[in-house]
């Protein structure tokens, strides 16, 4: 555990970082129709159909709340970065769906009880310092018989494949998008404090959710997905598009 000045050092570094890099992220060339559709049939086969409470933790720029949103569910986004969520609002202005928005801190959620049926997240929890505890507050508020959905990967640049495609990434970034070549990083105090900074193994994701006293955890492949995202980039980028992505997935148990 952090201590809790430092944490809040840290957490301060984390929202930062994504408030100056929210325009990139937004600018990435992902999210084809092709694409949508798949992360659709996906959720529908790790979450049901019927229409649920959905919390969309680390909501970002908004692209797997409205995914779920136009799905016919009503989501909540929560983040702590504005910036993030200001490019989320304006896509969901333009849309008739069921998206209410919360500034707050994934670790520590501000909700009540029993209050969501769904909690997901995507690319979020190897940003945590206290991974565990975050999923720990995400069973309290999710409703028992509910499920726990994280997104996650494996992101360390290992390999050549992967060094091309993080060097290519940084040469996109300041060509195309009037980026830093370098850009803003996180720094080496906070990588140290991060236990999964290099992505989050199925393994770990499983222990997580295992520790927290999910049932019924089962792991899905996503690289189709990635595969998809991988078609629509630039040749030069394709590079940067060789981690491995999954979903682990579990259900809150029933109050006896």
């Amino acid at each position: 555990m952090v201590p809790i000045v430092e944490e809040i050092k840290l957490k301060q570094e984390v929202k930062d970082y994504w408030d100056y890099n929210s325009r990139l992220y937004e600018q990435c060339k992902l999210g084809s129709d092709d694409e949508c559709a798949q992360w659709k049939s996906d959720f529908r086969e790790m979450l049901g159909y019927e229409k649920m409470q959905i919390l969309d933790i680390g909501t970002g720029t908004g692209f797997i709340g409205i995914l779920l949103a136009e799905m016919g569910h009503d989501v909540t986004g929560l983040d702590f970065s504005q910036k993030m969520m200001d490019f989320a609002r304006e896509k969901v202005a333009r849309k008739n769906i069921n998206y209410e928005f919360v500034t707050g801190d994934a670790e520590n959620p501000e909700f009540g009880d029993n209050t969501f049926d769904v909690s997901v997240c995507r690319y979020l929890l190897w940003t945590l310092p206290n991974p565990e505890k975050a999923i720990s507050e995400w069973v309290r508020i999710t409703k028992p018989g509910g499920k726990i959905c994280i997104i996650d990967g494996n992101w360390e640049n290992t390999g050549l494949k992967r060094k091309i495609g993080g060097r290519m990434l940084k040469i996109y970034r300041f060509a195309c998008l009037n980026a830093s070549f370098n850009g803003k990083s996180y720094s080496k105090e906070l990588n140290n404090a991060l236990p999964n900074h290099s992505g989050v193994s199925k393994e770990n994701l499983t222990t997580y959710l295992t520790k927290c006293g999910l049932e019924n955890i089962r792991i899905k492949d996503l690289n189709h997905i990635r595969d998809i995202q991988s078609k629509n980039l630039p040749w030069f980028l394709k590079f940067s598009f060789h981690h491995d992505t999954y979903a682990v997935y579990g259900t809150v148990k029933k109050q006896n």
